[in-house]
Parts: structure tokens; C-alpha cells; sequence
């Protein structure tokens, strides 16, 4: 099949593009491995660049994009839905809007993978989003959602022919390797205990309980550093400069060489319509590698490790969180999460959103 994914090129302050990064780069690839033909638009609202290139087998556009060039970033979508079998959005519903448009224009199907909660951001923007979602909803031939959770929420708007695609993981890159040679890839001290956060280091990600908590690990193991690597948002901007706490952000590539630098990896989220939805990426790099995990009890994490509570604590509780980090610092025993990550692969995922791309074309 010939196959057009609308997408915006930047997620979790990465660029898909040039980072190689995001679930709608890996599963068009892996929907290019199984022999379809694969179009990636990405529409580019920061940078505003417009150019092309093979990635992947797959033919990857970069549209500059905003509220003045919506023509052009329209007149591009039509001209590739022309002959194509089928269309995928995902991320934001806007795109699934365009490929709505595109989908009647030439009466062909399309797909919306739902990726996150439309009910995000502030007030304006949830207003927004949830109004793009009533209607791209209903209107999808097949809905992909990450999350049993967001499947319910799109079946409430009237969704049909629903499938979950759960995040996926690079096996092949993320696995375990050895600890000091990672650690001295990235500068970090030999002899200290080192818990490591990726991800971005925003409100909605739990992070001031998490810095609460590190205070508390330092009056009991003085010795524990905290890392945190990701874009940093404005509502923490200046609030991260403490003792034996490091900033900084990652190439995509160098993520597994931090994983595997801990001696524990810590997932902090709080309680909030995101994290009650989302699938973070980030828990299946951690489990790939086989690192010790301290993660808030929330959303899909809470199924992942229903048979290992040791490695959950409430959320918003410091004090838990707290605990839970010095037990698995003070604990040192080796753990066995790469199972349970291979069932994640991004063949599996792309296999499941093949089963959804060909249920939404009969």
C-alpha cells in the first residue's frame, strides 16, 4: 500500500527528523520494512523549514508551517493523498483534521493514531484540541490508540474499529551495557550512586517531587547524585541549580549510554490527565536495559509492573518516592525487565498497526 503520515516534526523537544526519533519515524519505518510505500509529512511550526530526503526507505518532507502557510501545507497533503491507498495522522488532532480533509477530498481512508490525551495544555488549548478530536473521531475508518485508556476515551466521541498500538522500544539499541564504560562516556563520577531521569523536565512530569526527594536520598546516602537529561520547560527554568544535581540534554543515540550509567532510573510522574494516559516512551528504554526502576503507581506503568510492586510508590509523595530510590540505591541486586520490554518491540507494534491500516481499507 501506499501510505501518507501526517505528523508534526517536533515531539518531547526532539526533532524527528534530525534526532531519528518519535513513534511515527519508527512505525513508518516499520510499516516501509513490510513493503509499503511510506510519505511522512512533517509539518515544521519552529524552525520553518521546507525540504525532503530518504529516510528509512521512506520519503521524509519537512513543511514550514503556520497559520499563514496552511495553503501550502495543504496544497503538499492533497498532492501526495492523490494516489496514495490510505492516510495516518498522529499527534496532534490537527493533523488528523488535515487528514480528514484529504481523506474526503479523494475518498480515501484514514487512520488516526492517538498518541497522547487531547485534553492537555492550557485552557485554550484543551478547548481546542477537544474540539479537533470530536471531530476527527468519529469520522476516522480505524482509530490506533497507545493506551486502553485513550481507547476509551475515543469510544465515548463516537470512535469505531478501535486498536491499540502501545509505544514501542529499539532492542537493538537499547540493552544493557556496561556501567562504567557509560558512565565514562558521559563524564559521570566512578564511585558515586547515581540516579538518572530522561525525559522532559516540565511541571506535569513530577519533577519538583522528585527533586524533594532527592534532598531526603542525600540526608541518607550523601554519596547519590541526580541526572537529569532533557529539554528543560520554561516552568522550571532556574528552579535546578542544587548540590549534586546535573542538567543536560542528550543526543538521542547517547539516552542509552545514561540508562545504563544509573544505579537506579526513576520515572516521577505526577498525578495528571497526561500521565494517566500517555505510554512513556522512557519506561521501556529503562526496562530494555535492565536497570533497577523507582516509578510513580500511574497509567499504563502501574500494568506494566502489576506483579513487581517494589518498584512503584504513590504519586506526589516525596517521602515515598524517597524511600523507594534509597531501597533500590542501598539494594544493588540485579533485576530482569528486558522480557517484558521485548514484548514491546516496534515490530510488534508496527505488526499491530498493519492489522489497523488494512482493517480501515476493506
Amino acid at each position: 500500500m501506499k501510505i501518507v503520515v501526517l505528523c508534526g516534526r517536533f515531539s518531547s523537544g526532539k526533532d524527528i527528523i534530525r534526532d531519528d526519533f518519535h513513534l511515527a519515524m519508527r512505525l513508518s519505518e516499520g510499516l516501509s520494512k513490510k513493503s509499503h510505500h511510506v510519505i511522512m509529512i512533517c509539518a515544521d511550526n519552529k524552525l520553518k523549514e521546507s525540504f525532503s530526503k530518504k529516510m528509512h526507505e521512506i520519503e521524509v518532507i519537512s513543511i514550514a508551517f503556520s497559520p499563514f502557510r496552511i495553503i501550502g501545507y495543504i496544497s503538499l497533503v492533497l498532492n501526495k493523498t492523490k494516489n496514495a491507498d490510505i492516510l495516518i495522522s498522529t499527534s496532534h488532532p490537527v493533523w488528523a483534521l488535515f487528514a480528514l480533509m484529504a481523506s474526503k477530498t479523494y475518498g480515501k481512508p484514514f487512520v488516526y493514531h492517538i498518541e497522547d490525551t487531547w485534553e492537555i495544555g492550557s485552557l485554550f488549548q484543551k478547548k481546542i484540541r477537544s474540539i479537533l478530536a470530536q471531530i476527527a473521531i468519529p469520522r476516522a475508518s480505524s482509530i490506533a490508540c497507545i493506551t486502553e485508556t485513550i481507547g476509551k476515551k475515543a469510544k465515548k466521541l463516537g470512535a469505531k474499529n478501535i486498536h491499540i498500538v502501545p509505544q514501542g522500544v529499539d532492542l537493538d539499541i537499547f540493552k544493557p551495557l556496561d556501567q562504567k564504560e557509560c558512565r565514562k562516556r558521559l563524564g559521570l563520577p566512578q564511585e558515586k550512586k547515581i540516579i538518572i531521569y530522561t525525559g522532559s523536565i516540565a511541571k506535569n512530569r513530577g519533577i519538583a517531587y522528585l527533586l524533594d526527594a532527592y534532598s531526603m536520598v542525600r540526608e541518607k546516602l550523601p554519596e547519590a547524585i541526580l541526572c537529569l537529561y532533557g529539554k528543560v520547560y520554561a516552568d522550571f527554568e532556574g528552579c535546578l541549580d542544587r548540590e549534586g544535581v546535573y542538567v543536560g540534554d542528550l543526543a538521542q543515540s547517547d539516552v542509552a549510554f545514561a540508562i545504563n550509567a544509573s544505579d537506579v532510573c526513576v520515572l516521577p510522574n505526577s498525578d495528571n490527565e497526561f500521565s494517566r494516559n500517555c505510554f512513556p516512551y522512557k519506561i521501556l528504554e529503562y526496562m530494555a536495559c535492565d536497570r533497577p526502576i523507582v516509578s510513580t503507581d500511574i497509567g499504563v506503568v502501574s500494568e506494566l509492573f502489576v506483579e513487581d510492586g517494589s518498584c512503584l510508590c504513590k504519586p506526589g509523595s516525596s517521602k515515598e518516592l524517597a524511600k523507594k530510590l534509597c531501597e533500590k540505591l542501598e539494594d544493588g541486586s540485579k533485576v530482569s525487565f528486558r522480557k517484558k520490554a521485548m514484548e514491546f518491540s516496534w515490530e510488534n507494534a508496527t505488526s499491530k498497526l498493519e492489522e489497523c491500516v488494512k482493517s480501515a481499507v476493506k
